[in-house]
């Protein structure tokens, strides 16, 4: 899609990994840097979906919102978590003309990383890329305080990295969730354009956990020292 829209710009991207504070400084400049242009509506997407990640856009976004009074909105974060937390069932459903069957059902919630829906867009999308062994994989799950832990899929999964039940995808139910991906992509960016007051802003359920905020290590560490000072004062004493 970026490709095809003239006013869309180019991805940023780098080898290896980068730290969450870093995401949102670089989404900042960048958002800050264009609303001093004149730019009233940014966008920003991620196909990434990790906690972290949401949120560093998502703080980037409202700082540039209110510091700039453009209107910046990180797209991903509210759309990618409720897709994965099984939430649009019933539209799935409608678009389907069917009944999701009990493995669909199950595999659309906690479906987070090469699972029911990724693997369903690139069968309907790129299939070359998927090898045909996906359909022998036993799913994979993990609890939330598992997952909260560093490259849980690798240290705690089956060594393959996917989260999820690949082997539930199909074609058809990659071309409904590109159909229905499309239409909540569109119900979250019109207010922007559209809506007078505040209520464009939306953000994920991940940025109300005050943890995964990236300022977050920094005012612990902070409170931890003053705490810390607070009582050799008062031993002192």
């Amino acid at each position: 899609m970026a490709r095809r829209f003239p006013s869309a710009l180019p991805p940023l991207t780098m080898p290896g990994r980068c730290r969450a504070r870093t995401v949102r400084n670089a989404a900042l400049d960048y958002g800050a840097a264009l609303a001093r242009h004149g730019f009233r509506y940014i966008l920003v997407t991620n196909g990434h979906a990790g906690p972290r990640h949401v949120v560093a856009l998502e703080e980037a976004s409202a700082v540039v919102s209110r510091r700039y009074g453009a209107r910046m909105l990180s797209v991903s974060g509210p759309v990618l978590w409720k897709f994965l937390r099984g939430k649009f069932n019933e539209r799935l459903e409608s678009l389907l003309g069917r009944p999701l069957t009990a493995a669909e059902r199950e595999a659309s919630r906690g479906d987070a990383h090469a699972g029911l829906w990724e693997t369903s867009l690139l069968l309907r999308v790129r299939p070359e890329l998927v090898d045909s062994g996906f359909a022998r994989l036993p799913p994979m799950r993990f609890p939330l305080l598992d997952a909260l832990r560093k490259n849980y899929p690798l240290r705690l999964g089956n060594q393959m990295g996917y989260i999820g039940s690949p082997a539930v995808a199909s074609v058809e139910f990659g071309e409904v969730a590109r159909r229905l991906l499309l239409e909540v992509v569109w119900e979250v960016v019109r207010p922007v354009f559209e809506v007078q007051d505040e209520s464009w802003q939306q953000t994920s359920f991940l940025y109300k956990i005050p943890f995964l905020r990236t300022a977050f290590p920094y005012v612990a560490a902070g409170a931890a020292l003053l705490a810390t000072t607070l009582l050799l004062v008062r031993w002192l004493r």
